[in-house]
């Protein structure tokens, strides 16, 4: 099995040669006259300085050929990432749309009467469970979009809780046969705040396939900062 060469590797080993040559130039150079007469001391000053510029080379070409190689791994890793992203976009883009639909009828409405409504409006298809595999292919971006699942459903389940304590006015009747006892139902956590939850990963979400996307300049940063 052929190992593959560690570039990095190579740079640091001619790096730390260069060094060392150096070091030993600088105690021996001063050894030799500077003002070479024969052609012996000639040849020893051209020889010393030649390989200064050897070893330099040297050390510079691995580096650079590393570069180019981690260049080229890098737009691979974002391609292979935006294939992903492609796959799931009908996932991204529906989810934003199922919260930012939802945030608009809860602004324009507090009607008790429409919350079951919205509420089957954040069904998550069945379907999408198929495509959930691909993000461990999408680093940070995979997560929010997990995060912005979860949160997805966690607002659809408070909306049909509220629907619950308001049709029944807050309370549940247990029928004991001799007597009728009434119960208080507890009230459902802050559908602001899950409402804001949402929004949130939705739009942290989407902020990270926009940066997927992006063809200017800063693609490749915003995608590393995406841990893709």
């Amino acid at each position: 099995m052929v190992k593959k060469i560690s570039w990095m590797r190579v740079a640091s080993l001619a790096a730390m040669g260069m060094v060392g040559f150096c070091l030993g130039a600088s105690i021996g150079l001063p050894c030799i006259p500077f003002n070479p007469t024969t052609s012996a001391l000639w040849a020893t000053w051209i020889q010393a300085i030649g390989s200064i510029i050897a070893i330099i080379v040297a050390a510079a070409i691995p580096t650079w050929l590393w570069r180019q190689d981690e260049r080229q791994k890098q737009k691979e890793r974002l391609l292979r990432a935006r294939g992903h992203a492609l796959a799931l976009m009908d996932i991204t883009n529906a989810l934003r749309f199922m919260v930012t639909r939802a945030a608009s009828a809860l602004d324009k409405s507090d009607s008790s009467e429409e919350l079951e409504e919205i509420a089957n409006q954040l069904s998550i298809p069945a379907e999408w469970a198929e495509k959930y595999k691909d993000f461990e292919h999408l680093g940070d971006l995979g997560a929010h979009t997990q995060t912005a699942i979860f949160a997805t459903n966690k607002l659809a389940s408070i909306l049909h809780d509220w629907d619950f304590y308001y049709g029944h006015n807050g309370q549940i009747y247990y029928d004991n046969y001799d007597n009728v006892e009434v119960v208080e139902i507890d009230e459902p956590p802050n559908l602001h705040e899950a409402l804001k939850s949402a929004l949130k990963a939705t739009t942290l979400m989407q902020q990270g396939v926009d940066a997927l996307f992006r063809e200017d300049d800063g693609h490749a940063a915003a995608a590393k900062s995406w841990g893709l």
